[in-house]
């Protein structure tokens, strides 16, 4: 059971020289995680294939499952995350959430990323991956929250998720973001339209 989360103090920061002026879209921000981490936020990009790439990997195999409800290899996690990246900037938004690391050549190291894309006349579908030692942290929180403030800034009036039945998390996440949302289900999927 996920215990109550404080809603975190948001901050505009100066946005680093070495982002891609794409990512200037979406003004970098700062929150809190339970554990005091302070964490950015910032759009995501197609150049990010990498950074998304990597929170793939450092997902356990049941994390992994849970999310994508297949076991991946490294090749389908370099391929999913070319494809969210790509969608995110084609037809969609993203956030990438990070911590500064001067050990990294890039100095960022990711810990979780949040997105929605529109294929046709579908509804907006929504997804988020989280690296497991930040998980239950309140990371999804702050992502799902941020992801439905730009939603309603881009006219979208529902976000569509399908969670499988055994991952918890991401039930209660939904439950617990503060919006109403319908329930249903499809397949082996339980389907939530939240309302933006």
């Amino acid at each position: 059971m996920l215990s109550t989360i404080t809603t975190p103090i948001f901050q505009i920061i100066q946005t680093p020289q070495w982002l891609p002026r794409v990512l200037r879209r979406f003004d970098n921000q700062t929150a809190l995680l339970k554990d005091g981490t302070a964490v950015r936020l910032r759009q995501i990009c197609s150049c990010d294939a990498k950074l998304i790439c990597e929170i793939y990997t450092n997902m356990s195999a049941n994390s992994r499952f849970l999310r994508f409800n297949t076991h991946l290899t490294d090749a389908l996690c370099t391929e999913f995350a070319q494809q969210t990246a790509v969608q995110c900037e084609e037809s969609g938004f993203g956030l990438l959430a990070y911590v500064l690391d001067d050990s990294r050549e890039d100095g960022i190291r990711p810990l979780g990323f949040a997105y929605y894309v529109q294929h046709g006349d579908q509804l907006p579908e929504f997804a988020m991956s989280i690296v497991d030692n930040c998980q239950r942290l309140g990371l999804g929180k702050i992502l799902l929250k941020q992801l439905l403030k730009r939603a309603k800034k881009a006219s979208v009036t529902f976000l569509e998720a399908y969670v499988l039945p055994q991952n918890t998390g991401m039930r209660m996440l939904i439950q617990r973001v503060g919006r109403p949302f319908f329930y249903g289900e499809e397949g082996s999927y339980e389907t939530y339209r939240i309302v933006v």
